[in-house]
This record gives C-alpha cells, sequence and structure tokens, in this order.
C-alpha cells in the first residue's frame, strides 16, 4: 500500500472506532434505563421495588405530595375495585362485639400544644401496640393535665348489637336503644332521657376504632397514587391515606381544609388483628384533631379484648338505676323530672309514658310574665290604699251645719211628713 493511503486508513480506523463506540454508548444507556438506573447512578442507588418511604414526601408548604404510581389505569382501577370489594365486607361484618379498651381523651392546653408535625413524631416514637403503658409519656406531653390516680386512662366497655349501643365511660353509662337515648352520669346520681339523635352527646362506636369508607361515597372520590411496603397510597379532594390492601383498614389518614390544605385531623391505627371469622381489628387507634395548624384534642383507644359476633346477654341494654336517681325526661314537648325512689334493672320499662309533672321551674317567657303581673297588681293595689287612706280624712257630715256667711247654726233638712 502506498505511504500516502495509510493517514486516510486510520482515519477510517478511527470513524469506524468511533461509530462503535458510540453504538456501545448507546446500548450501555439503554441497558442502564431497564434497570431502572439514571445515567450518573452508581450500583448502590439501585431503586429497590417495594422499598418506598412509609410517608409521601412533604413540599415547602407542608402537605404531602405522594409521588404519582406508575401503573396504568386498567391497573389502578382493578386495585380500586379490589378495595372497594374489601370495603363492602367490612362494613357488614360485624353484627355484634364486645370491646374492652383502654380510653382516653387528651386536651392540651392551648399554648403548649405541639404542632400537626410535632404529635406525628411523637407517636412514631413510641410502639403502643407492644409497649401500651408508653401510653403515660406520650399523655404526659399532650395532656394539659391528668387525673389523680394510676393510671391516668378508664378501663371503658363498648357493646354493639346492630343498631343498639351500649358504652361504658366511668362514670358516665350511655346507651342507645331504638328511638332512645339514656345518658346516665354517676357522679350526679342522675339519668338523662332523649328521644334518639336529639342528645348531642358523643358517643363511642366501631368505627372509632376501624375506619370504613360510606357507601355513599362515589367511587370516583379515592385515586391510586403510589405503593410502599405497608400497602398503597389514597388520594381524595380533601383527604390523603395509607391502606393496608390485604385487609381495606386505614393505617393512616389526614382529612385537609379544601383549597389550603390545612391538617384538620388525623388518625392511625396500628396492630390490625385477624379475629375469629377473619376479621381484622386494630389494637389501637389514635384520633387527633387540629386548629390552626396545633393539636386540639386526641383520642386514644387501646384494646384489651375484644369479641364479636357472639351472642349478647338482653342485660347488655337495659340500664340499671340505684335508688333515688334524679330522671330528666325529654320525650315531651317539656322537660320532666322526677325522682325514682326504688331501684330498677331495666330504667326504659321503669319509665313507661313521658312524665306529665312538668319541670316545676318556669321558663324565661313565663317568668316575664309572672314579674309584670306582679308590678301590675302592685300598681292597682297602692291606687286603692291611696283613695281609701284620702277618703278617711274627709270631715263627716252632722245633723247641725255651722253656716259660716250667717254665723249660725241651720238645722239639716228635715224629711218631709206624708202623713194623710
Amino acid at each position: 500500500m502506498p505511504a500516502t493511503s495509510r493517514p486516510a486508513a486510520r482515519q477510517a480506523g478511527f470513524a469506524t472506532s468511533r461509530v462503535a463506540g458510540a453504538l456501545v454508548a448507546v446500548v450501555l444507556w439503554c441497558g442502564v434505563s431497564v434497570v431502572g438506573l439514571s445515567p450518573s447512578a452508581s450500583a448502590g442507588d439501585t431503586e429497590q421495588p417495594g422499598n418506598t418511604d412509609a410517608r409521601p414526601a412533604v413540599s415547602a408548604t407542608g402537605i404531602a405530595e405522594p409521588p404519582r404510581l406508575d401503573v396504568n389505569a386498567a391497573e389502578q382501577a382493578e386495585l380500586l375495585d379490589e378495595l372497594w370489594s374489601l370495603w363492602e365486607v367490612r362494613r357488614s361484618e360485624i353484627a355484634t362485639a364486645r370491646i374492652r379498651y383502654r380510653d382516653y381523651r387528651a386536651v392540651p392546653a392551648t399554648d403548649s400544644a405541639p404542632t400537626a408535625e410535632e404529635f406525628r413524631a411523637l407517636v412514631e416514637s413510641v410502639d403502643l401496640v407492644q409497649h401500651p403503658d408508653d401510653l403515660r409519656q406520650v399523655l404526659a406531653r399532650v395532656s394539659s393535665e391528668l387525673p389523680e390516680g394510676d393510671p391516668p386512662w378508664k378501663t371503658s366497655l363498648l357493646t354493639v348489637e346492630g343498631g343498639r349501643v351500649r358504652w361504658v365511660y366511668p362514670p358516665f353509662d350511655s346507651l342507645i336503644d331504638g328511638d332512645l337515648e339514656f345518658h346516665a352520669d354517676g357522679d350526679n346520681n342522675q339519668v338523662g332521657v332523649y328521644p334518639v339523635g336529639k342528645s348531642r352527646r358523643v358517643v363511642t362506636r366501631v368505627r372509632d376504632f376501624r375506619y370504613v369508607p360510606s357507601a355513599d361515597i362515589e367511587r370516583a372520590y379515592f385515586q391510586l397514587t403510589d405503593r410502599a411496603e405497608q400497602g398503597v397510597w389514597l388520594t381524595g379532594s380533601s383527604s390523603r391515606s395509607l391502606v393496608d390492601a390485604s385487609t381495606g383498614l386505614f393505617l393512616w389518614d389526614q382529612t385537609l381544609r379544601k383549597g389550603t390544605g390545612e391538617i384538620l385531623r388525623e388518625s392511625w391505627e396500628q396492630g390490625i388483628v385477624e379475629y375469629p371469622g377473619s376479621i381484622p381489628f386494630p389494637t389501637v387507634s389514635i384520633r387527633a384533631a387540629y386548629r390552626s395548624g396545633r393539636l386540639a384534642s386526641a383520642w386514644f383507644r387501646i384494646v384489651e379484648e375484644a369479641q364479636f359476633n357472639v351472642d349478647l346477654e338482653p342485660a347488655a341494654f337495659q340500664m340499671a338505676t340505684a335508688a333515688d336517681v334524679k330522671v330528666i325526661d325529654y320525650r315531651g314537648e317539656q322537660k320532666d323530672v322526677r325522682l325514682l325512689r326504688q331501684p330498677t334493672d331495666d330504667l326504659r320499662a321503669a319509665l313507661g309514658r313521658p312524665f306529665r309533672v312538668a319541670d316545676p321551674r318556669p321558663s324565661p317567657a313565663q317568668g316575664d310574665r309572672f314579674r309584670w303581673l306582679l308590678a301590675v297588681n302592685a300598681v292597682v293595689l297602692l291606687g286603692v290604699g291611696l283613695y281609701l287612706w284620702n277618703s278617711g280624712r274627709r270631715p263627716r257630715r252632722h245633723p247641725f251645719q255651722l253656716n259660716l256667711r250667717n254665723r249660725e247654726e241651720v238645722p239639716s233638712p228635715q224629711p218631709r211628713d206624708r202623713s194623710p
């Protein structure tokens, strides 16, 4: 080969090498993309499926922004259908329940209430499922004043059968039985009787332990946004939730104010236990409410014993009372008050019809009318008294009157003689 042809051959070889190198780089970049590595990622930075954080990323505004789930619409619809099927089962699987649990509602002082982030960190720093006594240190942080005695929480009992609910929260005892509500206050030895829904009293229900979406919620409300080891992330127009995909239970949930994203409520359901009949139920339930970004109240419930779909004795829904209990009856148009002298095992049976003896204290309107009537009577009596007093001071007429002009006594007119 002539000497002049070598540089050209070398240049052709270099060009071929460059083309081959470029092809190799393209192949390697495609391979890296297939296995999920960025071009600048190292082997140690490989993203492992299912190893995502249990909580969504938080933006600068403090509002969580879960990453979008990289699945097609058909897969999202299938996963949501599975959750709706689970929720339908959850709504109807508990016919009766008896739950004994630790119960405490904490209300922090306004000036020392933790922020939503601080309370969330506090809840996640303890394991109340394995160490329920750690509730003491949580309450010491969030409660404005702990009650005297140890332990500080109450031991409550919730009994449910269909629409009948009995909730014993010492010293209070509440019963919802058909069309009536009974609310007993042991400290004051009195019971209030109301038409159902009229008392405005808070009564714990099964849903306060285990939240299940209502059948009235539109299916399009929830959107699947991410998956984690614990379950799937759902978002709604004013909520975000972490849901256990195998049971449909809400492990974590937030309710937000529309427009601003301010956190209004937050809940945790921890330590899911499967009870006989394949009924999943949480051991720990925490319900928090916030005001202006700070904790307003937190209700802790830790299950100690639970039974589902068992036969319940009739006495479970009969309110017994001691002697001399004051009953305030709101069933009629007026509030009726009565003192039951004898003890009873069933207050509803002892009441019978609404009492006909009204509250002896007058209503505000009746009191105003009574005061006006007293004032009018007082004015009338005063006028009559003055009249009589003045009448008593006038001189009486005598048989002889004094004629002041002639200074002589003039006899009074005598009656005419009518004899024939």
